[in-house]
């Protein structure tokens, strides 16, 4: 059921007219988990039961890490008066233990599924390409479910929150199904966190005219942008650039336009989707992240994916840069560059300081490389990114000497023309 077909139009609509109309508004999320059902089942009904393993999993992972976090307060509460600090500290650490085997077993069983049907064949390709031998034989064929990038990741960020004590475990398994199965999300995204979604879900919404016109205006917005822009630019990017023999014979301004009007149809198809998505559950009192925010404007790499599928970076953010960068190892490498000869020096110091970041940063980007695709030009795609990124931290300061040199200062709006085209180049 295609975003942009009748038929999901008709089933948007009655899905938002029978959520308003249920009589008893204490269970109203109930339509909302049956529409997402339905809506999975009808689009991807094969590949079904992966999103009730993930479901399952994520359930019964984050009841297990709720019990072990409520009997280790309780046996701390117990022992108050009994336990001395070093008792009190190897109980905690002993539940911690758990906690993270639980956590990395709910992890290896739902990246293990998304990796293996996602990543399996092209590692199979790969490897036959490295020894020159064909292995199609070994190749399978395999089903990727609807969304299976997305609601794994949004359900394995649920589980790490709830092992870090920073969300409360849900007890009803059916309102978890929804915050798995949202289905205006399930397609393209964003990829919400808990805390900022899973609420909004299950609180009852009363009809507001203003929200539903404000859901109106984005959905239409968003087939303005897949419709008219995408669809249309998709045409001439496809005459061009979908022809081999061709692209070998048009001229250079020629291909340069039709690799600007590639970037745009990119662009106008994902953000309007995204926009479909985020309006039709504005219409029903749900808001969801927004996922773009003017990334063409952004004056670094950084900058561009700090506005460029905000909700996936936020995630790389919270859920890998984060535990790495900041992570023992880390801050005792850093420690360790800081104090030596070569620390002390005036590049050093800053070198030392950054180092564990560009290295975060290079395995995030890896990683956002391979979730796009599973093909080598999605891999270095992250590894372009990241690199440049990395390189960028480690000559902050080489920067800020030149524009200095140059009497450019950070409010130059020569300096940010400079950067927006700089970025939208590279």
């Amino acid at each position: 059921m295609s975003y942009t077909s009748v038929g999901f139009l008709i089933f948007a609509a009655v899905t938002v007219a029978v959520y308003f109309l249920f009589p008893v508004k204490k269970y109203q999320w109930t339509v909302l988990l049956a529409a997402s059902y339905f809506f999975y089942l009808y689009t991807s009904f094969r590949g079904a039961f992966y999103i009730l393993v993930t479901t399952a999993t994520t359930y019964g992972g984050t009841m297990w890490l709720d019990s072990v976090i409520r009997s280790s307060k309780a046996t701390m509460k117990e022992k108050k008066g009994e336990w001395d600090r070093e008792q009190r500290k190897r109980s905690k650490q002993a539940a911690e233990r758990k906690k993270h085997r639980i956590l990395a077993a709910v992890l290896v069983v739902n990246f293990g599924i998304l990796a293996f049907l996602k990543y399996y064949n092209f590692g199979v390709e790969s490897i036959g390409a490295l020894l020159g031998r064909e292995l199609s034989r070994a190749t399978l064929k395999l089903i990727l479910p609807l969304g299976i990038s997305f609601y794994t990741f949004q359900s394995m960020g649920y589980v790490i929150d709830v092992c870090r004590e920073t969300a409360q475990a849900e007890r009803n398994p059916f309102k978890t199904a929804l915050f798995v199965s949202f289905f205006p999300q399930i397609v393209q995204g964003p990829v919400s966190a808990w805390d900022d979604l899973a609420h909004q879900l299950w609180e009852p919404h009363s009809f507001d005219f203003t929200r539903f016109k404000y859901g109106c205006e984005l959905i239409l917005w968003g087939y303005f942008k897949k419709l008219v822009v995408a669809d249309r630019a998709a045409v001439a990017v496809g005459a061009i650039m979908g022809n081999a023999a061709l692209v070998s014979q048009v001229n250079g301004t020629t291909l340069t336009f039709s690799l600007l009007l590639s970037v745009l149809q990119l662009y106008a198809d994902f953000s309007g989707g995204i926009d479909i998505s985020r309006g039709i559950a504005q219409m029903m009192g749900i808001d969801l992240v927004q996922n773009f925010r003017q990334p063409f404007f952004a004056i670094s790499i950084n900058d561009f994916w700090r506005r460029w599928h905000i909700s996936l970076g936020e995630w790389m953010k919270n859920y890998i840069f984060y535990p790495i960068a900041l992570s023992d190892p880390a801050l005792a490498f850093t420690d360790k560059l800081r104090k030596s000869r070569f620390g002390k020096t005036k590049g050093g110091e800053h070198i030392a300081k950054v180092l564990p970041t560009c290295l975060a940063s290079l395995l995030v980007f890896l990683l956002v490389g391979i979730w796009h695709g599973a093909n080598w030009m999605c891999v270095l795609y992250g590894v372009y990114n990241g690199v440049i990124i990395a390189i960028s931290t480690l000559l902050e300061p080489v920067f800020k000497w030149q524009n200095g040199k140059l009497g450019l200062t950070p409010k130059s709006k020569l300096l940010k023309l400079f950067r927006i085209l700089r970025t939208f180049v590279l």
